[in-house]
């Protein structure tokens, strides 16, 4: 039927298809992650009066992306709920993205545009985080409009490099790393503009970024996010993250071969290319390079394809650009066929095919160095189109449930490993700990362990091996220090190792001080310039140590979580009988406490008492729906 109308009116049309089949697979594939949520708690926290903050008693910037964070708080202060409001934003920032490589990028002629779309479509990087909840979006977003600007046929000029180096800045704002995709050609824009008012627009496109780290030092006494601390200051060498940051690039290569070939095709087209563009095209490929580089350096991800997707984006745009082959027409049809078969059956759980039913694929979740296939191990409980039931979402996964069980009893503290959705749903009168850091001051700036046992218990279930190295990248485990969960409890410092209290009461004031005091101003100086970072432990310790809950019930004695977690101990250990007066007791103080019905209910079931096993599991489903019982 095409065939009848103009190439031009041809052209439009097949545009407004493709937006529309990227429209549909980002709706159905659409989902947020549990790191998401912890964005969300700070998100809630502001709305609700208590600052840019994770626990409301200390100012601490868990957050990486402050432009995404601001962006998702508009919508969300009118709504006030946070899973739809995130999704649905994720979903229009993308279409914009696509629609504007689709309307505005150079993609030529029908081929150009079929090949664009269907590398686009079949790249489980690019598809998976335009939605998740995190700041992919607004970063794709950026790198489009950079990309565009910067390939746009027009003469030098100062409002040129304010422009590019704006955005570049706002990219930057969205997430600090991102400027190295950016720096080689917006450095190119600026030199080739020439002179010290070009450098003086170069400076000024990153105003609003200066104006956050100026604010960043005056409210956290920071430059950089919480999460930098948790995630380098390790005790791991560069060696070791480096290895582990190409195992990141072959996992994707494996699960994933559209977005790296893709990314590594359009560099070496981009090498071969001729013409007066070429040097631009070579700054765009370096930036590419660059962030590869580091993404390696920094030894990846946990989450499959998360720091692949902007690069990707960049090389579709770069391809638009370039003939990949020395291919006509002719060619740019197939090699979009070759793409789309290639996604379809190379790739594994590709995204074009997954439907409602994807969370429920647990093969290859997750490789020996724990590198995830993150929607997938998320999609069942917190994808916007699964097969779970209609209502509150994320629903039926741990992490909620420990929310649910911390709101309904008013939980003063609670210790987690995945803190975002548990966080957000315990609400603000939760202090949450994690002991991968990503959310405490202290935690953050000790060595992590060495041995993550509770990874290698998760290995085993997961992958059936253990990860040979210990411990998995972005999660590094500490050890809670003796008396740092009563000093929570009391405001009182009881950190019993005594320069690491030392070490806090320096902190404190810094987190927890008065704002415009001088004190705080001056500690907030020292910290930064590591003055005090002596008092701090040396040396990563070999085995995670279990968390104290005894200090806890010795401040509270009638806490329900403290004893739910000392009764689940317990029954790891094998000690059955006191663990069920343990779990008893927590559900006697809080008879909705679900982790503790339902462990009761698999207690009974391994000593045959099926009767009182069904009853508590009954309890469980009537408090949180959905939940299972002893097989779940």
């Amino acid at each position: 039927m095409l065939a009848f109308l103009s190439r031009q009116t041809r052209i439009a049309a097949l545009r407004v298809i493709a937006l529309l089949v990227t429209t549909a697979i980002f709706i159905r594939t659409a989902w947020v992650s549990d790191d998401a949520f912890i964005t969300l708690r700070t998100i809630d926290n502001l709305v609700h009066g208590y600052g840019l903050r994770w626990n409301v008693v200390e100012r601490v910037q868990t957050f990486t992306h402050p432009l995404w964070l601001f962006l998702v708080a508009i919508p969300y202060y009118v709504t006030r709920e946070a899973f739809y409001t995130c999704a649905i934003l994720s979903i229009a920032v993308s279409i914009i993205v696509v629609g504007l490589f689709i309307f505005r990028a150079r993609a030529g002629g029908a081929a150009a545009l079929a090949l664009g779309t269907a590398m686009l479509v079949s790249s489980r990087a690019f598809v998976d985080y335009s939605t998740s909840g995190l700041e992919n979006p607004l970063t794709h977003l950026l790198v489009a409009l950079f990309l565009i600007a910067f390939l746009k046929d027009a003469p030098a000029s100062l409002g040129r490099v304010f422009l590019l180096s704006g955005i570049t800045g706002l990219a930057t704002l969205n997430r600090m790393d991102s400027i190295l995709l950016f720096a080689p050609a917006l450095l190119y824009a600026t030199f080739g503009c020439g002179g010290v008012r070009a450098l003086g627009a170069l400076v000024g496109g990153f105003i609003p970024f200066l104006l956050w780290e100026g604010f960043a030092v005056f409210y956290y006494g920071s430059l950089v996010p919480n999460s930098a601390f948790a995630k380098l200051n390790t005790g791991i060498d560069a060696i070791t993250y480096s290895r582990h940051g190409l195992y990141y690039i072959l996992n994707s290569l494996r699960n994933d071969p559209v977005t790296m070939v893709v990314i590594l095709v359009a560099m070496a087209s981009v090498v071969a290319s001729r013409g007066t563009r070429r040097q631009r095209l070579i700054a765009i490929a370096s930036g590419i390079l660059l962030y590869l580089l580091y993404v390696v350096r920094i030894g990846g991800d946990f989450m499959s394809g998360r720091f692949l997707s902007a690069p990707f984006l960049a090389a579709v745009i770069l391809l638009a650009e370039v003939d990949p082959f020395p291919l006509r027409k002719l060619g740019r049809g197939i090699l979009a066929a070759g793409v789309l078969i290639s996604g379809l059956g190379l790739t594994p759980h590709p995204p074009i095919r997954s439907g409602r039913d994807f969370g429920g694929r647990m093969e290859g979740l997750v490789d020996r160095h724990g590198i995830c296939d993150e929607r997938r191990y998320y999609f069942a409980g917190s994808g916007m189109l699964n097969e779970a039931p209609a209502g509150e979402k994320p629903s039926g996964w741990g992490p909620s449930v420990v929310g649910g069980d911390a709101r309904r009893n008013g939980t003063p503290l609670v210790v987690e490993e995945a803190v975002g959705a548990a966080g957000y749903l315990a609400g603000p009168r939760t202090h949450m700990l994690d002991y991968y850091a990503l959310c405490d001051p202290l935690l953050s700036r000790i060595p992590s362990v060495l041995n993550d046992t509770r990874y290698e218990k998760w290995m085993l279930q997961m992958f059936g091996d253990r990860d040979p190295q210990g411990w998995r990248i972005g999660h590094h485990k500490r050890n809670v220090p003796s008396g740092y969960l009563a000093t929570i409890m009391t405001g009182e410092n009881r950190i019993q190792d005594r320069q690491l209290a030392a070490f806090y009461d320096r902190l404190r004031p810094v987190t927890q001080g008065p704002l415009w005091s001088i004190h705080r101003f001056a500690a907030a100086i020292q910290l930064s310039f590591g003055r005090w970072n002596g008092l701090l432990p040396r040396g990563r310790p070999e085995q995670d140590e279990p968390i104290d809950w005894m200090e806890v019930l010795a401040v509270d004695p009638n806490l329900p979580e403290a004893l739910f977690r000392i009764g689940e101990e317990l029954a790891e250990a094998g000690d059955l009988d006191e663990a069920g007066r343990r779990l008893e007791e927590a559900i006697r103080l809080d008879p909705r406490h679900a982790r503790a019905l339902l462990l009761m209910g698999r207690i009974c079931q391994q000593t045959g008492d099926a009767q009182r096993a069904n009853a508590y599991f009954d309890r469980v489903r009537a408090t949180v729906p959905g939940l299972g019982g002893g097989s779940d």
